[in-house]
């Protein structure tokens, strides 16, 4: 087992990949839990055939294994979340929801279109910076959460 520390830099990554493949002759890559290191390496590993196992990529653009042909993931990726949740709300006859969570996530934003595809109302869309976030920030929303969303 050789490892190799990305420092979650996607530059850093690809360039483990090669060495892993060329100088260390590695049979399979288990990637680093950040999409954006494993997106650069997956092009690679997808080129030289090596398979490619991840547990934190979860990012949409995986899915395509047209080019992602050797990339293995060990979770679901988002977009497959905001189905669940709308299949779960169906089942329970739950028609409003309040989200919750970084602005930038790309599971938030699948959340958010899954609802408004199949009429889920969402009475508070709350979304914040996480390196902003606090106890009191989060306690804040919280309040205003269940407060306005019951």
């Amino acid at each position: 087992i050789i490892v190799k520390d990305t420092s979650a830099r996607p530059v850093q990554g690809i360039g483990m990949a090669v060495e892993l493949a060329d100088k260390d002759k590695a049979d399979v890559i288990i990637g680093a839990p950040h999409s954006s290191v494993n997106l650069a390496v997956s092009y690679f590993t997808a080129y030289r055939n090596i398979p490619h196992i991840t547990w934190g990529s979860t990012e949409a653009v995986f899915a395509d294994k047209s080019t992602f042909r050797t990339l293995i993931r060990t979770t679901s990726p988002f977009n497959a979340v905001g189905s669940f949740l709308v299949k779960l709300f169906e089942k329970f006859d739950w028609k409003v929801a309040a989200l919750y969570g970084n602005m930038y996530n790309s599971l938030m934003r699948s959340v958010a279109e899954n609802f408004e595809n199949y009429n889920i109302s969402v009475s508070e869309d709350i979304a914040f910076n996480s390196s902003l976030l606090s106890n009191p920030v989060i306690q804040r929303h919280l309040k205003k959460i269940q407060r306005e969303s019951r």
